[in-house]
């Protein structure tokens, strides 16, 4: 569970405790890869070397406590979607037929993001939410809430859905029984990420077969966390068309 602090917005480079880039080695580098063509949603890509630079904020603007499969407050943060008193349960039938598309939802409530108002997300086939205004095609490097984001694919399998629910006060996004692509048999899984509009996110796990350092991130990243990262063209400095994600 995530808590959201006060926000504020003279935020300044020493409020930053340390950063780091993720896969440095250069023997791993691969190709910018295209996700499928987009049905009534967008289709997403990975940075080129599928690299992502990590921000600690210091509790500036959050805090976090993590609590265990045996804890009592586990079950009571799983919100229960089966359950008829929790609302308009939505199946949204594009992400749960598709791999790599992503696809905008617009929330009933304000809800603060490192001190921004959001009134709109993009739910992500991947496992994750993207908070940002405009849209592009690589979602996966900037401004999400990733529960676990990873390479899945709610195609494989009817039984794979992503399902959502907005009662106003909190807004829930449901992975259920979803794959990882081309390793199907490793198992389903299922989680959720709740955000409450008081600023507060929970991350919460139902069925995870597979310990998430032994999930591939070759072909999609693999994250677990928050990001207000954006993306900036930089036409001075690289080629035009080519972006770079500012923290």
């Amino acid at each position: 569970i995530i808590h959201g602090q006060s926000a504020k917005t003279d935020g300044g480079p020493s409020d930053i405790q340390r950063t780091r880039r993720d896969q440095q080695d250069n023997s791993r580098r691969i190709q910018n890869r295209t996700g499928q063509e987009p049905i009534n949603g967008l289709s997403i890509d990975m940075l080129p070397d599928n690299m992502t630079q990590v921000v600690e904020d210091s509790q500036r603007y959050y805090s976090w406590h993590s609590f265990g499969p045996g804890d009592k407050r586990t079950q009571e943060l799983w919100v229960n979607l089966d359950s008829v008193h929790q609302g308009p349960v939505r199946v949204h039938t594009i992400l749960s037929n598709t791999h790599r598309q992503a696809s905008r939802v617009a929330l009933t409530f304000n809800f603060p993001f490192y001190g921004h108002q959001v009134r709109q997300i993009t739910i992500a086939t991947g496992g994750f939410i993207f908070t940002g205004e405009i849209t592009h095609r690589m979602l996966t490097a900037t401004q999400y809430i990733a529960p676990l984001m990873a390479n899945f694919d709610p195609s494989f399998s009817k039984n794979s859905t992503v399902r959502y629910l907005d009662n106003g006060d909190i807004f829930v996004v449901q992975w259920d029984k979803v794959r990882l692509k081309d390793r199907e048999t490793e198992g389903a899984f299922t989680f959720q990420t709740v955000l409450c509009g008081n600023g507060t996110i929970v991350f919460s796990y139902k069925d995870v077969p597979l310990p998430v350092e032994k999930i591939n991130s070759t072909e999609h990243p693999v994250k677990v966390g928050l990001s207000d990262a954006f993306m900036a063209l930089l036409s001075s400095l690289q080629s035009p068309g080519q972006f770079k994600t500012v923290n």
